[in-house]
């Protein structure tokens, strides 16, 4: 736009004409009861943008795959977008209204092309309560006939207690098998679940672990809120007894399943019904998380973890705060606040000083706030009125439950206004015992006993992908066979992996020449080096490829060295790496050191060294070495690096495996291929 001659103002200008677009430049602020508000004078207030249909466009078919393991490593899958539920906690469910809901159709498709293009079957079913999408049923039947060919896994977000229903549960892991469940009572008693609207009884959450145990998931995962307003004692051994009930069922199916519970304080947001409430002080909320861990303590199979206190107060003054808070995070930023997300690294009295450093009382974001006080956020419109949020809160002292819209009347929120609610029509569709899935190890079937078909693959890993993990390789090439359509043999067991085999990992920054994986398919595959190409990253390269007769033995078992080239960046002094080389090979004895689980270990890797000699290289000169590489008795590149240079950090030198080497019957040393 600038180089079209439009000044910043103009740019700005025009944006601000775009629907939901806030530019607070715009807006004068003028302080009233210790918040900096927003002046309207002339500006309107901006409406949030909501869109009426989720259309296929809306949703990318090849989404970018990371290289690297993550915390959610699958492909996410919007199935509906907002909810009725109305917990009046959740600012989620205020912004996300109305509902609106995608087709079977439009789900399958995206599952289908974006599996297609990355590889990856890991997929989430994701909304606020997908278990309330109208067409759950159909879906999981879809998904479960696609479940022989495609091998997916699918997942769902924390779960209401009373939505997903037992034969629903069943068809769900018929597609895929979990081993744990996440639900969310929020709160312990049920007239704390009347407050904030979670209108279930302890029968239902007993009733609804049951199944799951029932089903064979071994941890059950509760999420609780604590500090939620109206909470007396009485709500907390609510929860500690509630908790307690839920650990004996467990355990009285088996000593293995487990109750994993997540305890995180109550932080009131903008735009639901508890946005005047405060959150309650770092001292009380600490007293009620340790009083539950302590009383559960008795359970052996229960594990509690609940959230700092402090990040939750921060996650308040963020979320209520006014413009002052930028200033707040820059300052904070300034004196080495960094991915404060992290507990290891969050420091709560980095922002008190940072606070202090720009005057800002961040108790004044966390207090209770007055009826009338005017809000920062007031320049924003999300749809749902002031009125009934006003009206929510009430009813939640009341203990009122609302009902859900979706099933009872109208709730005259405002949110239906511009954009009506889209529901599909719900399908019902039978699941018959025959598809509950088989508990255990799967019964054999014509295609599991099948004749399976073997493959080696060679591959070099350069520098661009020398600090990809070797776990993080592994999952690459199998994102990448599968996407190239390659029919990948699968175990039979609980949860079904690739019949893939690699030989023993690289160092991390380490390179090589020619790594080797065995893998299996189902029918015999004409397959060439440029088949899984187009999925690799820079820096991994397939250089070779074969069939084996028959199951091959594992390459670990067979690896008993390796060859390494290691050259120094920069200038090189041959005659200091050839006296470093001859004063190894002169020695009995080398010991080396490593810190292992916080402890000092020692080891002689002298007799773990075979070869060891300077040879010439392009521009100069480089050590080879042929190290012992067996389980158990590895000898580590750089390793024999901190011998031979003891100033030196491995990372001065470019490390790259040229060989995986075997025995003959004779026990000469032969490169494996």
């Amino acid at each position: 736009s600038k180089d079209l001659g439009r000044t910043k103002r103009q740019i700005l200008e025009e944006l601000a004409d775009i629907g939901g677009v806030y530019v607070p430049e715009f807006y004068t602020s003028e302080r009233k009861g210790g918040f900096l508000v927003p002046a309207l004078g002339t500006r309107h207030v901006v409406r949030a943008a909501r869109v009426e249909t989720l259309d296929d466009e809306a949703y990318p078919e090849k989404p970018v795959a990371p290289l690297g393991d993550v915390v959610h490593h699958r492909l996410a899958v919007e199935v509906m977008r907002g909810c009725t539920r109305g917990c009046r906690f959740c600012s989620a469910g205020t912004y996300y209204r109305p509902v609106r809901e995608r087709s079977v159709d439009s789900i399958c498709r995206q599952i289908e092309r974006s599996t297609q293009a990355t590889g990856r079957r890991e997929v989430g079913l994701l909304s606020l309560s997908t278990a309330d999408y109208s067409g759950v049923d159909q879906l999981l039947y879809v998904l479960k006939n696609m479940h022989g060919k495609e091998r997916l896994g699918l997942s769902l977000p924390s779960t209401r207690i009373d939505a997903l229903t037992d034969e629903q549960f069943k068809a769900l892991n018929a597609v895929s098998r979990t081993s744990s469940f996440t639900v969310a009572p929020e709160a312990g008693s049920r007239r704390l679940r009347n407050a904030v609207n979670k209108d279930f009884s302890d029968q239902t959450i007993r009733d609804t672990v049951s199944t799951l145990l029932d089903n064979n998931i071994q941890t059950i995962k509760l999420y609780f809120m604590i500090g939620l307003p109206t909470e007396t004692d009485e709500d907390i051994e609510a929860m500690i007894n509630l908790i307690g009930e839920l650990a004996d069922m467990a355990r009285e199916r088996s000593k293995r399943r487990t109750v994993s519970v997540a305890v995180s304080p109550f932080s009131p947001k903008p735009f639901t019904p508890f946005q005047w409430e405060p959150i309650e002080s770092v001292d009380s909320l600490l007293t009620k998380a340790q009083r539950i861990k302590s009383a559960v303590r008795r359970y052996r199979n229960v594990r509690v973890s609940y959230r700092d206190p402090h990040m939750s107060h921060l996650e308040t003054v963020m979320a209520r705060g006014d413009r002052r808070v930028a200033s707040l995070i820059w300052h904070a930023w300034h004196i080495g606040a960094r991915f404060d997300g992290w507990d290891e690294h969050f420091s709560w009295k980095r922002w008190c000083e940072a606070a202090a450093e720009i005057g800002v009382d961040m108790e004044t974001y966390t207090a209770a706030l007055p009826l009338d006080q005017p809000l920062p956020w007031s320049a924003i419109a999300t749809g749902v009125s002031d009125a009934f949020l006003r009206a929510e809160r009430l009813r939640a002292y009341e203990e009122v439950v609302t009902a859900d819209c979706r099933r009872g009347p109208c709730s005259q929120c405002g949110a239906c206004v511009d954009v009506s609610p889209r529901f599909i029509k719900a399908e019902r569709v039978g699941l018959e015992s025959s598809d509950s899935p088989q508990w255990g190890r799967r019964k054999s079937s014509s295609d599991e006993t099948a004749k399976l078909y073997y493959y080696r693959m060679a591959y070099a890993k350069g520098e661009d992908a020398r600090f990809l993990s070797h776990r993080d390789t592994m999952n690459l090439f199998i994102r990448a066979l599968v996407a190239a359509g390659v029919p990948l043999a699968y175990s039979q067991g609980y949860h079904p992996h690739p019949k893939i085999a690699f030989g023993p990992p690289l160092v991390t920054g380490v390179m090589g020449t020619c790594e080797l994986f065995n893998f299996a398919t189902v029918r015999p595959v004409d397959i060439t080096c440029d088949m899984p190409a187009p999925w690799l990253p820079k820096g991994i390269e397939v250089v070779g490829v074969r069939p084996l007769r028959g199951k091959p033995a594992a390459l670990e078992s067979r690896m008993v060295a390796a060859r390494y080239r290691l050259t120094m960046w920069g200038a090189v002094n041959r005659s200091g790496m050839e006296r470093a080389v001859a004063t190894m090979l002169e020695r009995e004895s080398v010991v080396v050191s490593s810190t292992k689980k916080g402890r000092l270990v020692e080891r002689d890797i002298r007799p773990m060294v075979f070869e060891l000699r300077v040879v010439d290289e392009a521009g100069g000169s480089a050590i080879e070495a042929v190290l012992e590489a067996k389980p158990g008795r590895t000898c580590r590149p750089d390793d024999l690096i901190r011998a031979l240079f003891p100033q030196r950090h491995p990372a001065d030198f470019r490390m790259v495996r040229t060989g995986c080497l075997s025995t003959t019957h004779d026990g000469v040393l032969t490169t494996l291929r």
